[in-house]
C-alpha cells in the first residue's frame, strides 16, 4: 500500500497545509496520554548478626535499622535464631519518624517465625527490630532478621512519568538537530 507523504517539500504554506498539520498534531496529542506502568515488587530489607566471640553472654538489643526514602508498606518479616531459645526471646519492630512512632512485640519460642507486621510507613520514618532475651538461660548467639517493603506505586509512577517526559524531551531535542526542517 502506497501512503500520500504527509507534507510535500515544494508545497507553498497555505491554509489547506496549516489545516492538516493541525489536525495531524490533534489526532497525535489524543494519542500521547501520559501512562506509566510497572511491576512494583517488595524490596527485601535484612541483617544478621553473629556473636561468635561471644561466651556465656548473649545477643541482644538492636539487630536492624532502616530509614525508608518514599511511602510504602512493611507486609511480613522472618526472624531466624542460630539455636531455639530456651525460655524464649521478644522481638519488637518500631517504625518512628518526626510525628509518631507505632510499635508490635512478638515472642519467639522456636528456631524460626515467620511475622505479619501489615505497617505502612512514610518517606523518612525508621525500622528499628530490636532482641530481647527473656530470661539469662535464653542465650542467643546468632539472629537473622528480614522484612520486605512495598513501596508505594504513586512514588514509582510519579518517576516513571518523570523519566517519560525526559526521554520524550530528548528525543525531540534530537529530531530537530537532525530534520530541522520535517514540517516546512
Amino acid at each position: 500500500m502506497v501512503r500520500n507523504p504527509l507534507f510535500k517539500r515544494v508545497a507553498a504554506i497555505d491554509q489547506e497545509r496549516i489545516a492538516r498539520i493541525e489536525r495531524v498534531v490533534t489526532m497525535l496529542a489524543t494519542r500521547s496520554r501520559k501512562v506509566a506502568k510497572a511491576i512494583i515488587t517488595p524490596f527485601p530489607i535484612s541483617n544478621a548478626v553473629v556473636g561468635n566471640d561471644l561466651i556465656g553472654d548473649s545477643l541482644g538489643g538492636v539487630i536492624l535499622r532502616y530509614m525508608f526514602p518514599c511511602g510504602g508498606k512493611i507486609t511480613k518479616g522472618y526472624i531466624r535464631l542460630g539455636e531455639r531459645p530456651k525460655d524464649g526471646v521478644r522481638i519488637d519492630v518500631k517504625i518512628f519518624g518526626d510525628a509518631l512512632s507505632e510499635s508490635k512485640g512478638f515472642i519467639l519460642t522456636k528456631k524460626i517465625l515467620a511475622i505479619n507486621v501489615d505497617v505502612d510507613v512514610k518517606p523518612g520514618e525508621c525500622l528499628e527490630v530490636t532482641l530481647t532475651p527473656l530470661t539469662s538461660e535464653s542465650v542467643v548467639k546468632e539472629v537473622w532478621v528480614s522484612m520486605l517493603w512495598a513501596p508505594n506505586a504513586a512514588n514509582i509512577e510519579s518517576f516513571l512519568i518523570e523519566e517519560l517526559e525526559k526521554n520524550m524531551k530528548e528525543f525531540i531535542e534530537e529530531v530537530d538537530e537532525k530534520e530541522p526542517k520535517l514540517l516546512e
